[in-house]
């Protein structure tokens, strides 16, 4: 047994210890010092454990079997840091890590009382439950009976920047779920008022859930080579579904800071988004979407099924429980409240679409397990059922929110105030019209209209509000314009000979050959002409790893796309490694009108929620003066 694996049972103990002294804190309502003392032992144990496993990478450790099957002796050093998280055993230590950390800094910065002692048991036993799955099921720590002189190496699609920042995201966002989770179901257990300390949370938790997901889309179009940001893959769903319930409570915990209303929908709001976050962490690594995903793991393992199971039906439990002990306590309370105004009604249906699409979303990735479970046959949903939810949905979502923002808390909206939004919605409905067609203008016009309503508002509109919802905006407008009017086209080019596709010109000059440490680099030099004119020089890629592939036997081809990008489209060209010859290549040609809104809008959206947690710690609902 080495460091890594008895660091890991130790801090399995102190993290038990942990949680039963954390609630019986709440018991006594004494702070015990020892509380301190096991959170932070915890804390340091999985972070010797997590060292050494980045050690056992460096040093290229092969004994341990995770090691051996990520690794190998010619990766580059920065892939074999990122290396630590490509793996199950590996990903699940990096969440328990980073909720370690998150734990470490609740107990530092929240004050000491009965609400948070309460939360930092949640928080220790989901903590342990982690611990306990590494420990049993998913050791990153186990050693093969002898030394290989090699290990087998790192995927070639993981071997890029983006992959070294998503997974890293998302874990910080999943793990930053735990805590409003934890300070709900204090609240409602307690019958205390948890959203005051819980909101810099909310937004913490969707600023990381939104850059896992832009580094995770990022790295599809560059990577993948198949010209998408975003294919309704099953992983892909997994994190986008506790970012749609996540913005949800973000938006409910504005009514209920404004009215006092929406007070169980948000305890049962985290809980889901928190469900969420468990069920992608489960369904992901269990081997369920092994036939119909890219991206998960495909080794079944029951006793990881069998212990998820366990924590996704503790979830729902418990928070009935405290939900129910909530309504009782604060039963015949609700007098005096005045009746919903229009803004709060709005806030509903946004909520309430936001919720509609999560839920199609989640019949659609789960149907096919299902489905596979009962018959045995592979089944996937495509796109088009997707986007046949998602389309509507999208356009309504938008319209609403140029609506809600315009509207105060307490008055009605006054007609003269659409008249300049209407307009600008009109006339760019109308001009969009002419030039991209029905959907582009309708697209353009709801845009206006909400951008329009924004600038009216911007007075009485917090900054991190204002900008987040005009990056979506931005993202929108981006999304509605690669998938209504993207092109694509399947070519063969042949040495010198021009070619069309999607409206361009290519002209294929040949081929150049590098050799590194771990690969041969075959680079194509394809010129693009746009009419007569050279657009630029596109230089795609086909790299053989000296890897075997597991499919054919032979060496490990992987394709490296070429973009020619501008503001107003992509210029996508991805060859296949499967169709090359001597003097001829096979390409798919992709061009993509606007994506560059998304990669923007999604900065945008980022700086927005950056500027949201500053807005908060200056409000008066984020008190820490009794700390």
């Amino acid at each position: 047994m080495n460091v890594g694996h008895l660091s890991l049972l130790a801090a399995l103990v102190a993290s038990t210890c942990a949680a039963l002294l954390s609630f019986q804190t709440v018991r006594t309502r004494v702070w015990d010092r020892k509380v301190d003392c096991a959170l932070y032992l915890s804390t340091a144990l999985i972070t010797v454990a997590s060292i050494y496993l980045v050690y056992s990478f460096v040093t290229d450790n092969f004994k341990l079997a995770y090691v051996f099957s990520y690794s190998c002796r010619l990766l580059p050093p920065v892939y074999k840091v990122s290396a630590f998280w490509a793996g199950n055993s590996g990903s699940l230590l990096l969440w328990a890590w980073i909720l370690s950390a998150y734990v470490v800094i609740f107990n530092r910065i929240e004050r000491r009382d009965e609400l948070s002692a309460f939360a930092l048991g949640v928080l220790s036993s989901t903590l342990s439950f982690f611990l306990l799955v590494l420990n049993t099921t998913s050791n990153p720590f186990e050693e093969l009976k002898f030394t290989p002189p090699d290990g087998y190496g790192l995927n070639p699609l993981l071997q890029t920047p983006e992959m070294v920042i998503h997974p890293p995201a998302l874990f910080l966002g999943y793990a930053c779920a735990t805590v409003p989770f934890a300070l709900a179901i204090a609240g409602a257990w307690l019958s205390q008022d948890w959203l005051p300390r819980s909101r810099k949370w909310i937004v913490l938790t969707w600023l990381w859930l939104t850059q896992g997901i832009f580094w995770g889309a990022l790295w599809a179009y560059k990577c993948l080579g198949w010209g998408g940001f975003w294919g309704w893959d099953p992983v892909e769903n997994t994190s986008l579904l506790p970012w749609l319930t996540a913005t949800a409570l973000m938006h409910g915990a504005i009514v209920q800071r404004v009215t006092r209303k929406m007070g169980t929908l948000n305890i049962v709001l985290a809980a889901v988004t928190f469900e969420l976050v468990i069920t992608g962490t489960f369904l992901t690594r269990s081997g369920l979407f092994g036939a119909i995903s890219k991206h998960a793991w495909t080794e079944v393992q029951s006793g990881l099924i069998t212990m998820f199971t366990a924590a996704l039906i503790a979830i729902p439990v418990v928070t009935v429980i405290a939900v129910k002990k909530r309504n009782a306590a604060v039963a015949g309370n609700s007098a005096g409240r005045r009746k919903s105004t229009w803004k709060e009604m709005a806030f509903w249906l946004c909520i309430s679409l936001l919720l509609i699409f999560a839920a199609a979303v989640l019949a659609g990735t789960v149907f096919p397990i299902g489905y596979q479970l009962v018959t045995g046959d592979k089944f996937s949903l495509k796109e088009s059922y997707y986007l046949s939810v998602g389309k509507p949905l999208g356009f309504l979502l938008i319209l609403l929110i140029g609506v809600c923002i315009m509207m105060r808390w307490r008055g009605k909206l006054h007609a003269e105030e659409l008249v300049l939004p209407v307009t600008a919605a009109l006339a760019a409905a109308v001009a969009g019209s002419l030039v991209s067609g029905v959907e582009g203008g309708l697209a353009l016009g709801i845009t206006s209209f909400a951008l329009t309503s924004h600038l009216r508002s911007i007075r009485r509109t917090p900054a991190g509000m204002l900008i987040t919802h005009i990056g979506l905006l931005i993202v929108f407008l981006g999304v509605v314009f690669v998938w209504g009017y993207g092109e694509q086209e399947l070519v063969v080019l042949e040495l010198d000979k021009p070619v069309t596709a999607c409206g361009y010109t290519f002209v294929y000059r040949g081929m150049s050959v590098s050799e590194e440490p771990i690969k041969l680099i075959h680079t194509l030099n394809v010129e693009v002409y746009e009419g007569n004119k050279l657009l630029g020089v596109a230089n795609p890629k086909i790299e053989v790893y000296r890897m075997v592939n597991p499919q054919t036997g032979g060496p490990l081809k992987v394709a490296r796309v070429a973009i020619l990008d501008d503001w107003f489209k992509d210029v996508y060209i991805a060859p296949d490694p499967g169709y090359v010859g001597r003097g001829f290549v096979g390409v798919a040609v992709h061009v993509n009108p606007m994506i560059s809104m998304v990669w923007l809008g999604a900065v945008v959206m980022t700086a927005g929620g950056v500027i949201a947690l500053k807005d908060i710690r200056k409000s008066k609902t984020y008190d820490n003066k009794n700390r």
